[in-house]
């Protein structure tokens, strides 16, 4: 468990979901270092913050550029731990294996069932990892379940190269690897009336959710203490 962490930021002054983030991974996380690649808001301190302009046309090429950045970056571990700035740490970690949530079709179908069975740009970018990994003969497991994910620098490297053109980064690394690991549901909390489950190790949040929702309350109650990632 003894590795970094590396979190890629949005440019914004401040990032409510990101302070309890690294709130959580301080009292329940072991690791190293954390790690911002992109931007930092002003009243957070990672252990180190390499400045990445964030100004190119999509959300997945500004990601991309952090994570090549990183990935080519030796000091950080060989081994790193993808977060999200919306992902919380409810329990104290041990062990982490890699996980899953079903494969990548049945998710696009779930999703677009919810919405009137229309396609969109999230699931167009799913159905798109589905089909290169399946024209591949690889696996089309779904390990977008909102959860760290150990990321090795060099083999995330190759399947960059591999996959120029398809932002699906988890799905297309934990396939092309054959990872393996554990089927898990999705701990993602949408709407502001979902409660968090007392089970979860981990929850992770939308804006709408931890800002009015019962999450948020959670989340804010449970680390409530300021932490050494904070000015």
């Amino acid at each position: 468990m003894n590795h970094d962490i590396v979190y890629f930021v949005k440019e914004m002054p401040q990032n409510e979901e990101l302070r309890y983030s690294l709130r959580s991974v301080e009292k329940n996380f072991p690791h190293n270092k954390i790690w911002f690649y992109g931007g930092c808001p002003k009243d957070l301190k990672p252990d180190h913050h390499v400045q990445i302009t964030q100004n190119l046309p999509t959300k997945w090429l500004n990601v991309r550029q952090s994570l090549i950045a990183a990935c080519k970056n030796d000091n950080i571990t060989e081994d790193f731990w993808l977060f999200n700035d919306d992902f919380f740490v409810l329990k104290p970690i041990k062990d982490l294996p890699p996980l899953y949530d079903g494969d990548l079709f049945r998710h696009i179908v779930e999703i677009e069932g919810r919405h009137g069975n229309r396609p969109s740009k999230y699931t167009t970018n799913l159905r798109l990892a589905a089909s290169e990994l399946s024209a591949r003969k690889l696996g089309v497991l779904n390990y977008a379940v909102h959860k760290p994910m150990l990321i090795n620098r060099k083999k995330a490297l190759e399947v960059i190269e591999e996959f120029p053109n398809c932002p699906m980064f988890r799905a297309l690394y934990g396939n092309y690897w054959k990872i393996g690991g554990e089927d898990v549901p999705d701990v993602k909390v949408a709407g502001v009336d979902r409660e968090v489950d007392p089970e979860w190790d981990f929850v992770s949040s939308e804006d709408n959710s931890f800002q009015n929702g019962k999450v948020g309350v959670f989340i804010a109650q449970m680390f409530g203490e300021k932490g050494k990632y904070e000015e």
